[in-house]
Formats: structure tokens, sequence, C-alpha cells
């Protein structure tokens, strides 16, 4: 009886896993590079969010949002759903939690300026 595992398939399984792990750094050092927060705020100007300070703030009569170690999330709305609040802490770079009952939403961004208009994952 020959052997289960080939040559070949150890080098194919080796190459697949350097490739994901490739990918898996990439997006990671990405999503690192001074991510700043924006807030939208029923058809307001987005305003940036400061990150460095940890605070709990209105955005709305009966919205408050956190900022605690440079992340964010939606602590309290009085949407029925509560999908807002549920969604939790977001932190990297093309991160996003939306009330939409509220109309606010809070965005993440790369600090970097780059030609790139969109990237699809």
């Amino acid at each position: 009886m020959g052997r289960l595992i080939k040559r070949g398939d150890c080098i194919l399984i080796l190459v697949c896993l350097a490739i994901a792990l490739g990918v898996f750094v990439l997006r990671q050092t990405m999503a690192a590079q001074n991510p700043i927060a924006y807030l939208q705020a029923q058809n307001q100007p987005r305003q940036a969010i400061d990150l460095t300070n940890d605070q709990i703030f209105s955005a709305a009569p009966n919205v408050m949002i956190e900022v605690k170690n440079n992340r964010v999330r939606f602590v309290q709305s009085d949407c029925p759903d509560q999908i807002c609040v549920h969604a939790g802490w977001i932190s990297k770079a093309g991160d996003s939690v939306v009330c939409l009952p509220n109309q606010i939403a809070v965005v993440f961004e790369s600090g970097e300026q780059s030609g790139v208009d969109g990237i699809a994952y």
C-alpha cells in the first residue's frame, strides 16, 4: 500500500499555508496604520473622534458612545433591536457600526493616505 500523502501534496499544502499567512500578516499590518474613527450623525458633517482620551459621550438624545483604549462602541441606544450596542468594540481600519433608527454611524478609516479608492475583500 502506498503513502497517503505524497511529496507534491506536502509542497502544495505548505504553499497554501504560506499564502494564507502572508495575507493575514498584510491585513494586520494595513489595519494597524494609525486608524482614525469618525462619527457621522443625522446629516451633520462627520467629526473625528479623539481616541487618545477614554470618554463616554452623547451622539444624540439617548445614544451614548464609549471610547476606551483606542476602541469605540455604542453603550446605549433607544433603538428597538439594539444591534449597534450588541456589535461591541471596533478598532481597525474598515470597521464600522451603524444605528439606523438614529442615523448615527461610527467608522474607522486608515490614517494613511493612498491612491486607492477602495479595497474589496
